[in-house]
């Protein structure tokens, strides 16, 4: 199969479509699907989930702990090929069509081809969740903050879809099934790859953070069972030997003058992937700072969530506060920032597995207090983090090289199935 232009084009009259080929048609979605409105009489059928990144599938190949309903009587029947779009994430992209027959949440809106509507179903799983559709469904989305829309049946079927012939439908999706499958091969193997680099990362940080970086010093027992031996010269102390651990707070929700103002204010959802944080998805004003007792902390500090994922850590950049689901730590001189910062790189499993809760893990104060670290003397930590500096900044730049692969990959995906469902492209034998 390959790629080539239609011989003849008509203006869509549809903005995100634009030209389409002469022969396709334009219709709206209420002239190409109806609602189905089936409900499970016991609740028996398999339960269907639907995500913006896996589609349609069972619940029970997903490992989440999410509210279970009592009964799933009323739920609603899924058959093969169904459309299912979960109302409340539409405007993400969650939608899919069925490939197991079962029910869903009455949440969610299942549609179904009218009789004698060409429709292959995964020509419309492939067009709806392009970008431009996602977008289209966004703008038609109904509620008062992006976190609340929720797409209706009624703005559904007002949307703009092209519907080509049956046989156009076929060919595409069999092109892009092999086409996309090279694509997510390709980048899986990079994954790979990228996993293979920060295992060796962090196995040459944990190795400098924990025995240093004289390969023939004389080494003694730490007296911390997954420390184990460390240099005989070096000494063990608990974080708030060398630290300030600072809590986070959050100013309450409803009160406007709390936010929106100057204050850099980070969640564990604002760090993780950089080495360092200086900006936040929310900032508060100075009276929102002051009204949950929360302190700001300077740059060079360091910043760890204490709730899930707990131990994901980097270093301040800029003065800022933290909510309740970070820890700060404000290092005294004794201990120098870089090498602490590597040091629990290395120690998200340690931490994680030091969580308590019910509803919620979450690291207390007490114990990251307690939280016993190596401690080698302040030169020698100094030159260990210059070691791992120079040696971590070559895997670094290979790390960064194959993620930006995974993008181009990502981009070329995306364009390749725009263009191809929207009929720019054709496939020909």
């Amino acid at each position: 199969m390959k790629l080539e232009r239609y011989e003849e084009y008509k203006d869509s009259k549809v903005g995100w479509l634009g030209q389409v080929p002469s022969s396709w048609e334009v219709r709206r979605n209420k002239n190409v699907f109806y609602e189905a409105s089936q409900l499970s009489e016991d609740g028996s059928e398999t339960l269907l989930t639907v995500s913006h990144i896996t589609g349609v599938t069972p619940r029970s190949e997903k490992n989440v702990n999410m509210f279970m309903a009592e009964t799933m009587q009323g739920y609603k029947v899924c058959k093969l090929g169904d459309l299912v779009i979960n109302t409340m994430w539409a405007w993400m992209g969650a939608l899919g069509v069925v490939r197991h027959h079962g029910i869903c949440s009455p949440a969610y809106g299942v549609y179904r081809p009218i009789k004698g509507v060409p429709y292959v179903p995964r020509y419309f799983d492939y067009l709806f969740r392009t970008p431009n559709f996602i977008t289209e469904m966004t703008r038609s989305s109904k509620g008062i903050v992006s976190s609340r829309l929720r797409l209706y049946p009624k703005d559904f079927y007002q949307l703009q879809t092209v519907v080509p012939s049956l046989q156009e439908q076929q060919a595409i999706v069999e092109y892009l099934d092999k086409r996309v499958l090279v694509f997510d091969k390709t980048a899986a193997l990079l994954e790979r790859k990228i996993s293979k680099f920060l295992e060796l990362r962090n196995a040459l940080v944990l190795e400098a953070v924990c025995r240093g970086i004289a390969p023939n010093a004389p080494r003694k027992p730490s007296g911390v069972a997954w420390l184990g031996d460390i240099p005989s010269h070096w000494e063990v102390r608990r974080l708030k030997d060398v630290c300030s651990i600072v809590n986070g707070a959050t100013p309450k929700s409803g009160v406007a003058q709390f936010w929106d103002g100057d204050v850099t204010w980070i969640t564990p959802a604002d760090f993780g992937k950089e080495r360092f944080v200086v900006e936040s998805s929310k900032k508060l004003t100075n009276e929102g700072l002051k009204s949950c007792g929360t302190t700001l902390v300077p740059p060079g500090s360091l910043v760890i969530s204490s709730r899930a994922p707990i131990g994901s850590v980097a270093i301040v950049g800029v003065e800022l506060c933290t909510n309740q689901g970070c820890k700060a730590l404000v290092p005294s001189r004794r201990i120098h920032n870089i090498f602490l910062y590597n040091f629990l790189l290395t120690q998200s499993e340690t931490l994680n597995a030091l969580g308590n809760g019910t509803l919620f893990k979450e690291l207390s104060t007490g114990v990251l207090s307690g939280f016993k670290i190596p401690f080698p003397p302040h030169a020698e930590q100094v030159e260990i983090a210059a070691f791992l500096e120079q040696k971590t900044q070559k895997i670094d730049s290979i790390v960064t090289n194959l993620k930006a692969q995974i993008e181009m990959l990502k981009e070329l995906r995306k364009t390749l199935i725009n263009e191809v469902v929207t009929g720019k492209l054709k496939v020909t034998e």
